[in-house]
């Protein structure tokens, strides 16, 4: 190690070595180093570049406690990697104090300086706190200690390295600049190790995502066929059932002259017929709703929809396997200017969406010791000059603040156990910009997330719907 490449302050011997630049080793501890670079190259580089995860950690501090003499060793890990606001956690260590292990954060102290300069640090003892670690304050039984920035060479910042020695009598002198060294390239070399797993990890979620994306594209094609082919029997049953209803126009007073049961079957086949139709009925207003759900390459048309009953008719869809209470409360005569399929699509996918939110919460919340508060979904709509908004509000989980500029990209979802594939956020915030509207979003951990579909509205003679007064949330049983 060069003179120029070493800082030097008699106040302060923290030294702090630049991570490009020329390494050259001292004369003096030639020996030494070429001992320590041979043992890196035999143990450490083969673990790191057969790790497959990040278990790989565990045994690495092990390794470098060994290696360095060290009595403490730890990797801390960002939450995010490259986001040093993120939460900075201890992914492995030895030897930490059980009061570091029950800390959630450790974005302070020396890591935090270390990570924001992204470079690697030597402290020699207690008394060398000098100017740039000033404001903090040691720990009694501090040592000599390194802190290297794990880092690939393109400058993306996963956590540090820490490796430390508390004094002993007879115990391994401080760490030297030629241990900073090593630590720092080892620290480098994990950098490139976890950036490998990472585009691993992206690499497979991709491959997953698109699966589930081929495996909706068949979907669909399976329910068009099904709807197509449920509709040719149903068209029959429909035509059966009205003429058995007009035959009963004429059996039924014939039939009702009858005496005992067949007089009270009479009374009853009117009743059972209606039932009939309008089960039939349903069904056919399903199937006709689900071929236009697949429908993907219909043109966009734009015109009046109706939102009471793209609502009604969103929720009707997914009744069966909703489990929140849901509310309603919009206005009737309330009109937008959009695709009247595109919309259903859109309420469809918030409002399951809001409803898994809820049953996530739930599932938590029985898990744990809080008292479990009732899935409830609530979808309002109102008129503010020319736009129309749809409210969709759940009392789900919520979604960190951090994420929620992601959640609108493909194949990104919060959900896990493979439950969600990426892809509703995305289409829905592109129809409703299709139709000149925005999809807007808010969000609180633990309180729950807010969706807000804004639309043209189709202006009436008053320009705008009546003025409503108090709000009243109706339920709606679904």
């Amino acid at each position: 190690m060069s003179a120029e490449h070493v800082t030097t302050d008699r106040s302060s011997q923290v030294l702090a070595f630049p991570r490009v630049g020329e390494r050259r080793v001292l004369q003096e501890a030639e020996e030494a180093s070429n001992w320590m670079l041979r043992r890196v190259l035999h143990s450490v580089t083969p673990m790191l570049s057969a790790a497959q995860d990040r278990s790989f950690m565990a045994p690495l501090v092990n390794e470098l406690v060994s290696l360095f003499q060290g009595s403490r060793c730890s990797i801390m890990i960002l939450e995010t990697p490259g986001d040093l606001v993120s939460a900075l956690r201890v992914a492995a260590q030895v030897g930490l104090p059980e009061a570091a292990l029950l800390r959630e954060r450790h974005n302070s102290g020396v890591a935090a300086r270390v990570l924001k300069d992204a470079q690697p640090t030597l402290i020699l003892d207690r008394s060398d706190f000098g100017a740039r670690f000033s404001d903090l304050v040691p720990r009694d039984d501090i040592g000599s200690s390194m802190c290297a920035p794990i880092a690939t060479p393109h400058g993306t910042i996963f956590g540090v390295l820490n490796v430390s020695r508390v004094p002993l009598v007879n115990g391994p002198p401080p760490f030297s600049p030629i241990d900073l060294e090593v630590s720092d390239a080892i620290a480098m070399l994990m950098g490139d190790t976890l950036e490998r797993l990472q585009s691993r990890e992206a690499e497979r979620e991709l491959r997953e995502r698109m699966r589930a994306v081929e495996r909706l594209s068949v979907l669909g094609e399976v329910a068009a066929g099904i709807a197509h082919e449920i509709a040719n029997p149903m068209a029959t049953v429909r035509s059966n059932v009205i003429a058995l209803s007009e035959y009963m126009v004429d059996l039924g007073p014939l039939l009702r002259q009858a005496a005992g049961d067949m007089a009270s079957s009479a009374n009853d086949l009117p009743h059972l017929v209606e039932d009939v139709r309008e089960g039939v009925a349903r069904v056919e207003d399903i199937i006709t709703r689900m071929k236009g759900m697949v429908q993907l390459d219909a043109p966009n048309r734009r015109d009046r929809v109706d939102v009471p009953a793209i609502v009604g008719s969103a929720l009707r869809l997914v009744r069966s396997r909703l489990r929140s209470q849901i509310r309603v409360d919009i206005p009737d005569g309330l009109l937008v200017l959009g695709n009247s399929v595109d919309l259903t699509q859109v309420i469809v996918n918030l409002v399951v969406n809001a409803d898994d939110a809820c049953a996530e919460r739930i599932e938590r919340e029985a898990a744990g010791t809080h008292e479990v508060v009732r899935g409830l979904v609530q979808v309002a709509g109102r008129q503010v000059d020319q736009r129309v908004i749809i409210t969709i509000t759940d009392n789900g989980t919520g979604i960190d603040k951090a994420l929620l500029q992601r959640i609108f990209q493909p194949l990104f979802t919060t959900k896990g156990n493979g439950k969600g594939t990426g892809l509703g956020l995305s289409i829905s915030r592109r129809l409703v910009e299709d139709q000149g509207g925005r999809l807007e979003v808010e969000s609180s951990i633990g309180r729950g997330t807010t969706f807000n579909v804004v639309l043209p509205a189709v202006l009436t003679a008053t320009e705008a719907p009546a003025p409503r007064g108090e709000t009243e949330w109706r339920d709606v049983l679904v």
